[in-house]
């Protein structure tokens, strides 16, 4: 739904073990720590020199009570009820970064796109009151930054498989505001030369999102994940000057343990 670095969006998530200690009749206290090492491997929407990137990683997970740190994002969960729980946090690395000098010959006068810090907000809800939807969640998401807005509305599923190994497919679909569009896909006359001949205005975009996770767990503490998706973004994007697909594989591999 939202983008970070490419390496981040593909990760599979794993849940955290924690103990749970009381204090007094209702005060409780969990704690949580994970940490993952991988690899993610994806396609460039822009006209990279290398078209397929490969970047290592070491993530780290820790939660206390409500309060989450996880990859890229800071934040907060607030259970509404049994079935609904709302998220607020900020994340770091929100958008579409690219240099000129990671550009193909032709490409390099676009001026630098950076990450933005985005506050959002999201909300989760558990489907497994209907028919059907048993391990089935609903999530809407909406970001906020100096460079615009995104969000969007995505539904996954875990199928076990066995004890150790499930699976999560889900589908969703992204909402990018024309601020944050025309940012990192829009083309200033500063910046027109080589193979870039005109400027572009770009407005609103959506993009379709598909893609499955899978989780293998070795111990009660170790497990190994796997992460693939594909992303279709709408003709916004597609008619960008520094633009060369409009869809994008991301995927990543992972081992990760639990304390």
């Amino acid at each position: 739904m939202k983008k970070y670095q490419l390496v981040i969006y593909g990760l599979v998530a794993f849940p955290l073990i924690g103990g749970t200690v009381e204090k007094g009749d209702d005060t409780k206290t969990g704690i949580g720590v994970g940490a993952s090492i991988g690899i993610g491997v994806g396609s460039s929407l822009y006209p990279a020199i290398h078209k397929t990137d490969i970047k290592p990683f070491f993530a780290l997970d820790l939660s206390l009570n409500n309060f989450y740190i996880g990859l890229g994002e800071i934040g907060y969960n607030q259970p509404l009820n049994d079935n609904l729980t709302l998220s607020l946090f900020v994340s770091p690395f929100d958008g579409f970064a690219v240099k000129g000098k990671h550009l193909q010959d032709g490409y390099q006068s676009i001026q630098e796109r950076k990450t933005q810090l985005a506050i959002g907000g999201r909300l989760s809800y558990d489907l497994n009151g209907l028919p059907g939807l048993t391990d089935t969640l609903l999530l809407l998401e909406g970001n906020t930054g100096k460079r615009g807005i995104s969000g969007g509305v995505m539904l996954t599923r875990n199928f076990s498989l066995s004890q150790q190994f499930v699976l999560s497919p889900y589908i969703g679909a992204s909402y990018y505001s024309s601020k944050y569009t025309d940012y990192y896909f829009g083309i200033k006359e500063a910046e027109l030369g080589g193979k870039i001949t005109s400027a572009y205005k770009a407005k609103a975009a959506h993009a379709a999102n598909v893609g499955i996770n899978a989780n293998y767990a070795f111990t009660d503490n170790i497990g190994i994940g796997l992460s693939v998706g594909w992303d279709k973004y709408s003709k916004q994007v597609k008619h960008s000057p520094i633009i060369k697909r409009d869809s994008q594989i991301t995927s990543a591999l992972n081992i990760h343990y639990t304390f």
